[in-house]
């Protein structure tokens, strides 16, 4: 997997894909993750391809993993994005 910091210095790159931890602190779709009926199909749409790294991503960054483990998150976006990169669509 590559890992890059991205051109503007904000976020990283992975596998061409830009993960923008600032973005995705904002978002107000991921903001709503405690919603018992979140809008899962809305995100789906929006994150794309993306959709398992960005909500594990604010997962972690709500309930304090990131600080607790001392977890490195450019590591983790490159695991979760390799994880989700592997996923096969349903025949």
């Amino acid at each position: 997997m590559e890992l890059d910091q991205s051109d503007d210095g904000h976020g990283f790159l992975v596998n061409g894909h830009r993960y923008d931890p600032e973005a995705l602190d904002s978002d107000p779709l991921l903001n709503r993750i405690n919603e018992w009926d979140y809008p899962i199909f809305e995100l789906k749409e929006q994150a794309k391809d993306l959709i398992l790294s960005q909500m594990c991503y604010k997962v972690f960054r709500e309930v304090g993993l990131f600080e607790a483990f001392k977890i490195p998150i450019h590591e983790f976006l490159n695991y979760f994005h390799a994880l989700e990169s592997g996923y096969r669509e349903k025949p």
